[in-house]
């Protein structure tokens, strides 16, 4: 008997929801309806014709595995979860109207896009006052404006919300939009977001002499113009002995570069870093070493917060690994050590090589510190938005500015900072001198290798092979 009131007190819940549901959805229908005619005009629609427009009111965008694709249920859901809540929160003006009235996309995809098909789908003859309802209303300027700026709105949304799930080490995504008239035997508006999948090919690259594997460097681009994009470099974008080549490169990275963008990039949502490495690899920004290196540029959120070491195996470019803004080797690391005297370890020790530093600390606080890495070049670190971040609560602030001070005696009168100069970047003049003590730029610590990372970096020169590659 329990079971049997449950199951009634259940179903009343259920139909007092869709009553409620309707109620609202044709408030807004009126609501909107009015404001592309007039009150009259929505007065000339029989009522039974409104039930009817409801049954068959556009459905709120959905999010499906496109067929045949290989989409985890998890990724689904997630998309689902983002995209219904970026769209109730995402609004745009009805600049048609004459209050110039705001709308959510999600309205304009449900009630909008409900009064369009309308307007467009009645016929003269379904009831008597049907040519004076679309003689009144503006239908073919809200076709035009709205639909434009709604569709860049739910384009920027789907973008945003497949890349969010990226992996480049496991898998990407993109996605398609149908609009559909039928669906599971129902007439109505259905609109679909189609989600497509790519598993990055691998390839066995040889790095200093031993075989690892990378992943091909690729990114799905969704509405209005579905596509997979597969990085690639020209060669002359790499300057140096480049510079005149016609040549493009494939561009790989191993997982190691991969693993070290997460844990120095730290707290950063993965979809978000690949998301900037890709924009970083289109668009890259090539800086060279006295040894021949090269690195590009890595920008978080357009901003340089450190660099992409590449290397060359079988034609291919290589991402050999991620180094922090504060890391040695890079300019704004060997600035910091020239100015400071911090050296790998003394960075690792006050916890400074990683962004969390920047981003939960009182270094910013503190303006003589704060100074300091403004003058080596990485003032870009205190900039990272915090809606970037995966978790907020691990953002809690560390109190490390004073121990920062005073370690490197920023508090005694004879400080200062050096200034910079062309040699920043060569090397040391005791690095021949076997009675000096080693140097920061030793021909052993340049690259950080899989197994010993920044403490066993080495200089390594690319060899004239992999420069003719």
């Amino acid at each position: 008997m329990k079971k049997k009131r449950n199951k009634h007190k259940q179903l009343n819940n259920e139909k007092v929801m869709r009553a409620q549901h309707k109620a609202e959805f044709m408030r807004k229908f009126k609501h909107y309806f009015v404001l592309i005619s007039d009150e009259q005009t929505y007065k000339m629609i029989p009522n039974g014709v409104l039930d009817n427009i409801y049954e068959r009111r556009a459905s709120a965008v959905r999010v499906i595995a496109a067929e045949g694709q290989a989409v985890p249920s998890h990724i689904v859901k997630n998309c689902k979860k983002l995209l219904s809540e970026w769209l109730k929160n995402i609004r745009f003006s009805l600049i048609e109207t004459s209050t110039q009235e705001e709308i959510t996309v999600d309205d304009y995809f449900t009630v909008l896009v409900t009064i369009i098909r309308f307007l467009r789908v009645v016929r003269d003859d379904d009831f008597h006052t049907v040519a004076e309802i679309k003689r009144r209303s503006r239908k073919e300027e809200y076709m035009e404006g709205a639909y434009q700026v709604a569709m860049q709105n739910l384009s920027d949304v789907i973008n945003l919300i497949t890349g969010f799930n990226n992996n480049l080490g496991h898998r990407i995504y993109w996605a398609t939009f149908e609009v559909l008239t039928f669906m599971n035997g129902k007439e109505g508006t259905f609109q679909i977001v189609k989600l497509h999948s790519y598993v990055p090919e691998k390839f066995q690259a040889n790095i200093d002499g031993v075989y690892r594997p990378a992943s091909r460097v690729a990114w799905g681009v969704s509405i209005p113009n579905p596509y997979l994009r597969k990085v690639d470099i020209a060669a002359k974008d790499l300057g140096g002995v480049f510079t005149k080549s016609n040549k493009t490169f494939e561009v790989y990275i191993q997982a190691h570069a991969l693993q070290r963008l997460s844990e120095r990039l730290d707290n950063i949502h993965t979809g978000v870093l690949h998301n900037f490495l890709i924009e970083s690899l289109i668009h890259p920004v090539v800086h060279r070493d006295a040894y021949k290196n090269i690195f590009i540029e890595y920008r978080l959120d357009y901003k340089k917060v450190g660099y992409l070491l590449i290397t060359f195996s079988d034609a291919k470019i290589i991402v050999k690994t991620f180094l922090f803004l504060t890391n040695a080797q890079t300019p704004e690391g060997d600035k910091l050590l020239a100015n400071t005297g911090l050296s790998i370890e003394d960075t690792r020790y006050l916890s400074i090589n990683k962004l969390s530093a920047f981003m939960a600390s009182d270094i910013a606080e503190n303006e003589k510190v704060k100074q300091i890495f403004i003058d080596a070049g990485c003032g870009n670190l205190f900039d990272t938005p915090k809606d970037m971040v995966v978790d907020p609560e691990k953002l809690k602030t560390r109190s490390i500015a004073a121990l920062i001070a005073d370690y490197i005696g920023l508090n005694a009168d004879d400080f200062d900072f050096e200034e910079e100069t062309d040699t920043d970047l060569e090397p040391a003049d005791d690095e021949n001198n076997q009675n000096s003590e080693p140097s920061e730029r030793s021909d052993s610590n340049l690259i950080t290798t899989e197994e010993k990372d920044t403490q066993s970096m080495h200089i390594t020169k690319l060899s004239d092979t992999e420069i003719d590659s």
